[in-house]
């Protein structure tokens, strides 16, 4: 059997590659699955504290620009955030207030209409 001679150590290398291809898979979409939460955790919780502790767009983006890079901070510290929040109108009772959240490449957005 001299053909078969050496072919271990290859057949063990090819079958690392195929069992490892799924999992480098399933990491990326992990990844991509923690960002969206993340990006959907600190536009509820952000834009919830803006509402319900300002009176007006500036304490609003205040309070959400805090509030996303405290939640930012504990899940990840080297995560970079982005929010956009901008108002309809003149961010008065009636008025909606609109915050776009990005991390990474996932995207969420949250409204809430002022009632105050």
């Amino acid at each position: 059997m001299p053909a078969e001679r050496g072919s271990a150590p290859l057949e063990l290398i090819l079958g690392a590659l195929i069992l490892l291809l799924p999992l480098n898979l399933t990491l990326g979409l992990l990844e991509i699955q923690s960002d969206q939460l993340l990006a959907e955790n600190i536009g509820r919780h952000a834009l919830r504290s803006a509402v319900l502790n300002g009176s007006n767009l500036l304490d609003y983006q205040r309070l959400a620009t805090a509030t996303a890079n405290e939640i930012a901070k504990t899940w990840n510290p080297n995560q970079s955030i982005q929010i956009q929040l901008s108002c309809d109108g003149s961010c008065k009772k009636g008025s909606r207030l609109n915050l776009i959240v990005r991390v990474g490449n996932a995207t969420a957005v949250q409204s809430q209409v002022l009632d105050r």
